[in-house]
């Protein structure tokens, strides 16, 4: 693989060259330069940035009535900005963590919870305007990038996936008309190197090409203790690859052809568990009520290392993305009582595999071990048409959406308590599950100019969603037969370790919709804005991972009034935003041993953010965000340790409660 990567990087370097060669002759007569007016140019102020993809026109981020952070490509290189790690420090409101591989990404408290096979990300992640499904695709390198927006709050009025928290959505470089190349290298502490590289080379009028890369190593920042060097926790090994081919074969249709690739290898995450260590009163035990009683974290201790983590067994992970997408836009000519609109077509495969090795208690005992495997095939299509009427007071944009998903999860732990220091041998704890997805959406949005100053916008979006799951999970139990579980939801049947392994596909379809209403004014002229929205947001419910039983469908009420100002001829930027969110049956997961148990409970929360974005000076730029969240989740919601009988007061009013 190291291999591959130094011929991508030889190849485009090596492509700069032959401009230079062609370059070379006579150089012609220089014509005259203009004269150029005596104008003083324009003040100095803070960058606009524009979205695109999503209507007519690129839009000015502070013409947008709802909350957004928007970055363009050079605020990403001045922030540092190079995943969604790194991102989350300058969102207000936005959290990144880890299971495993996949990326949990929250916006106002509230986002993917349930990052297995079987979930839905509540912040819908969308790269030049397809929905990645898998929460593990958010985890990808940010390289050769246009622009990068985050909106909070329920989307999906105005094309890609709906979603009730929000969505991230990346717009990469696309192919220009003049020739470039460009790279960089970087070194630093734990011995860290990166190569970014680009070239864009336009080959006719009608077309051009860009070829962009991304490799980086890094040893890793937690230290693991009982492991070498070479297994330190948070590394990178990382390598990206991603090529666009522009055509256009009229002055109204464009075409773009899109392949993308990226791999991570290494340690990669760990989770930051303290390592316990024997108290001095305590013998060498392996059962588990001592283990509780006989281990503290080191924490606790005042020589305790923060960035370290003790694991018998070495992690690894080996993850891989890798996908086509064309993308269509046709300036269609003008119609009976539409005029002049715009038809754009999306469409694309994309495939994540993702494997890992990982000691998953992290504690200085030889506890047990997860090796995991995830893989899943996404193919997407979706069509959008948009326009405007009556002298563009009236803008409109529909869509329609289909996604279909197929993946696979396998998953064995082994349990290592009450086995001499040399038997490497256990039974394992199997959790082999399948899912197949369809989702279809469609969606209008309007927006209505009532005047110069004043906006009304109204949408709505049709969800169809059909799921579909086999389980089999086996576990070892204290007769020489295994409990083996086949089937979904709660029909599962209990059969012995010589029953023959017959899955049982069950299936679920969801009907849901979503719509959005707001007004926006614009008082003071063109540097104000002032706005209030209200959304109606709506995720599916789906089957638990690993274990038996389903959820329910995720809905919010999304009450929302901000504003957007602009001072000093546009040096100072302050965006603020307060919101009241009303969540019936969110969608909450519960780490039940080695399965995922989603629950279902109300919610309220409120809460506000502020963004600034000042540039007092030319060449100095200042950002600052805040942002305050207050939850409460419903006063009927209880989860129990599904290994215990319920008090008989709370039996009525758990939901899907099991006893294994």
């Amino acid at each position: 693989m190291r291999a591959l990567r130094w011929v991508a990087l030889a190849l485009v370097l090596g492509a700069g060259a032959a401009p230079e060669t062609r370059a070379q002759g006579t150089a012609p007569e220089p014509l005259p330069e203009p004269e150029v007016p005596d104008v003083a140019p324009p003040p100095q102020g803070v960058e606009a940035i524009e979205v695109t993809g999503e209507r007519i026109d690129a839009t000015d981020v502070q013409d947008e009535a709802q909350a957004i952070s928007a970055f363009s490509a050079a605020d990403l290189d001045k922030a540092n900005i190079v995943n969604i790690e790194s991102l989350q420090f300058n969102v207000p409101g936005l959290h990144v963590g880890q299971s495993g591989q996949q990326a949990i990404v929250t916006l106002r408290g509230v986002g993917t919870e349930n990052a297995s096979i079987t979930g839905e990300p509540g912040v819908a992640f969308h790269v030049d305007g397809v929905n990645y499904a898998q929460p593990a695709a958010a985890r990808v390198a940010f390289f050769d990038l246009e622009s990068l927006d985050i909106k909070r709050g329920p989307q999906g009025l105005e094309g890609g996936k709906n979603s009730t928290s929000g969505t991230i959505n990346v717009t990469t470089r696309k192919p220009g008309d003049e020739y470039e190349v460009s790279g960089d290298y970087l070194m630093g502490n734990y011995d860290r190197q990166r190569v970014r590289g680009a070239v864009n080379a336009p080959f006719a009028e009608w077309g051009a090409m860009r070829t962009a890369i991304f490799w980086e190593e890094r040893d890793g920042f937690l230290d693991v203790v009982g492991q070498s060097d070479s297994h330190d926790a948070f590394d990178a090994d990382d390598f990206g690859l991603r090529t666009h081919l522009r055509l256009n074969p009229s002055e109204t249709l464009e075409v773009l052809l899109t392949h993308n690739y990226f791999q991570q290898g290494g340690v990669g995450p760990q989770a930051d568990i303290a390592p316990l260590v024997r108290r001095h009163d305590c013998g060498v035990t392996s059962a588990l009520p001592s283990l509780a009683a006989c281990w503290i974290p080191t924490r606790a201790t005042e020589d305790a290392d923060p960035r370290s983590v003790y694991l018998n067994f070495p992690s690894e992970q080996d993850t891989r993305f890798w996908g086509w997408t064309a993308r269509a836009e046709w300036d269609v000519p003008a119609l009976p009582w539409l005029g002049e609109t715009r038809l754009t077509g999306i469409g694309g495969f994309q495939s994540s595999e993702t494997a890992f090795l990982q000691d998953f208690d992290a504690v200085d005992l030889r506890f047990s071990k997860l090796d995991q495997s995830q893989n899943a095939r996404q193919y997407t299509a979706e069509l959008q048409w948009a326009g405007a009427l009556a002298d563009e007071r009236v803008e409109w944009l529909t869509s329609l959406y289909y996604a279909r998903e197929r993946g696979h999860r396998f998953l064995e732990a082994r349990n290592y308590i009450g086995l001499e220091a040399d038997q490497e041998d256990s039974v394992p704890v199997t959790i082999d599950q399948g899912t197949e997805n369809t989702a279809l959406g469609a969606a209008l949005h309007t927006a209505f100019h009532l005047t110069d100053n004043v906006r009304f916008q109204l949408g709505g979006r049709l969800v169809r969603d059909e799921k579909r799951t086999v389980l089999l999970r086996e576990q070892p139990s204290n007769t020489e037969s295994a409990d083996k579980f086949i089937g979904c939801s709660g029909s599962l049947t209990l059969l012995d370790r010589n029953a023959p392994r017959t899955p049982n596909w069950c299936g679920l379809t969801f009907h849901g919709q979503a719509w959005g209403t707001g007004l926006d004014w614009r008082p003071f002229g063109g540097d104000h804005l002032l706005y209030a929205k209200l959304d109606r947001g709506y995720k599916s419910g789906g089957f638990r991972s690993g274990q038996r039983g389903t959820y329910l469908p995720e809905k919010i009420w999304a009450y929302a009034a901000g504003s957007k100002s602009e001072f000093f001829d546009s040096r100072l930027q302050l965006n603020l935003e307060g919101f009241f969110y009303n969540y019936q049956d969110l969608q909450l997961v519960i780490l039940d041993g080695l399965a995922l148990r989603t629950e279902n409970s109300d919610a309220k929360m409120y809460g506000w953010d502020l963004e600034a974005n000042a540039s007092p000076i030319e060449g100095l730029n200042l950002t600052a965000t805040l942002s305050f969240l207050k939850t409460r989740t419903g006063d009927d919601y209880y989860t129990l340790d599904p290994s215990l009988e319920p008090p008989p007061e709370f039996a009525d009013n758990v939901d899907g409660f099991e006893q294994w």
